[in-house]
């Protein structure tokens, strides 16, 4: 290269390098960051109520009161339910020992004499 073609490049890079960019193009970059941010604080603003709005629907959900379906059709209900509780709480739940489990529960362990090595 030559240095007339080196000074013509220099020259060129050095006007292109003070351009600035046209107010135009500032304006938009300047209105789609103010859009953002505001979209961001209106968002940030809306979390809080619908979370507000989503715990007290939980809480009306869980806490209504009970519907004409769901109470006893016995005036002694609770009395029966007591009587039905003591009955299942005497009952034996334990299926039988199978035979395996007889035969594992009665043999005595394999090496019954204690080993000195492990003693404290």
């Amino acid at each position: 290269m030559s240095d007339d073609a080196m000074d013509e490049l220099l020259s060129i890079y050095r006007r292109t390098a003070r351009e600035v960019p046209q107010p135009l193009a500032d304006a938009r970059i300047l209105r789609a960051a103010d859009r953002v941010a505001t979209m961001r604080r209106i968002g940030h603003r809306a979390v809080w109520p619908l979370a507000a709005a989503a715990l007290l629907l939980v809480w009306v959900v869980a806490n209504r009161p009970p519907h004409a379906v769901d109470l006893p059709l016995t005036a002694n209900a609770g009395l029966d339910a007591g009587r039905t509780r003591a009955e299942l709480l005497r009952m034996d739940v334990m299926p039988p020992p199978s035979d395996l489990d007889r035969f594992l529960l009665s043999t005595s362990p394999v090496n019954s004499t204690p080993d000195p090595r492990n003693a404290p």
